[in-house]
């Protein structure tokens, strides 16, 4: 099995568009339709977003999954760029926190500066 996930993350890797995928995750992520009540289907799981955070980013890097105002500026350029009433404690990420987090689990990585 691990080798079929190595060769699935080998061609998204080598096929996938960052500046293409970055927004879509967050879209997705950042979706603020009720998934019980509208036809709406979420990629990722946004509980699974705080759990993995928790378990693999650093310090209280956790909190920085939700909202905050004192980062509003993060948000500023995102449609929604603040999360509804009903899903303030839910997973709100900034583009910034995503790439954090993908960098983390080493789903992208940065490209070297060429001299």
């Amino acid at each position: 099995i691990n080798t079929t996930v190595d060769k699935l993350i080998k061609e998204l890797k080598d096929h996938m568009s960052v500046s293409e995928w970055i927004p879509a995750l967050i879209a997705d992520i950042n979706n603020q339709s009720d998934t019980t009540t509208a036809n709406i289907s979420r990629l990722i799981d946004r509980q699974c977003i705080f759990e993995w955070a928790s378990a693999n980013m650093e310090d209280d890097f956790k909190f920085k999954i939700f909202y905050d105002d004192a980062r509003a500026d993060e948000f500023i350029h995102l449609n929604p760029n603040q999360p509804t009433d009903e899903n303030e404690y839910q997973p709100f990420l900034s583009p910034s926190v995503l790439i954090q987090m993908l960098l983390k689990a080493k789903l992208i990585q940065l490209k070297e500066k060429k001299p």
